[in-house]
């Protein structure tokens, strides 16, 4: 059962039971992103994709609060670091990074991006918008 702390907000995926109940949002510090970014880490939009030519913060980016960065694309907040970053989408071998309370996607020594993104080998970064 998904429990969220009345302090530091909820899980970002809980597993009880052999089935995942998603994002628990809780009250307190987080609760609402760790719920948010819990809950997108299992649907098919990728929450490191593009979002060219739009607002930083009014955008079509899937998880709420996130930001659109002119370079990068899609980046979803992290305030309680990488274990809050959602899972990036299947395809390739990149793993979430929490850089500045934004989730980037780590790219270096090897790693591969999923498919749409490619790796801005100048950062290490994954990213949809073509640097």
């Amino acid at each position: 059962m998904a429990t969220g702390g009345a302090l530091m907000g909820g899980a970002a995926g809980v597993a009880d039971d052999g089935s995942n109940l998603g994002g628990a949002g809780g009250a307190g510090l987080g609760g609402g992103t760790a719920g948010a970014a819990g809950g997108a880490a299992g649907s098919d939009d990728n929450p490191y994709g593009t979002c060219v030519g739009e607002d930083a913060t009014d955008n079509s980016c899937p998880v709420p609060g996130s930001i659109c960065h002119a370079d990068f694309g899609c980046e979803p907040s992290c305030p309680t670091g990488t274990v809050s970053c959602p899972e990036p989408p299947a395809g390739g071998t990149a793993s979430p990074y929490c850089q500045q309370r934004l989730c980037r996607l780590d790219c270096g020594f090897g790693k591969t991006c999923p498919a749409g993104m490619v790796c801005d080998t100048g950062s290490a970064f994954c990213t949809s918008n073509g640097l």
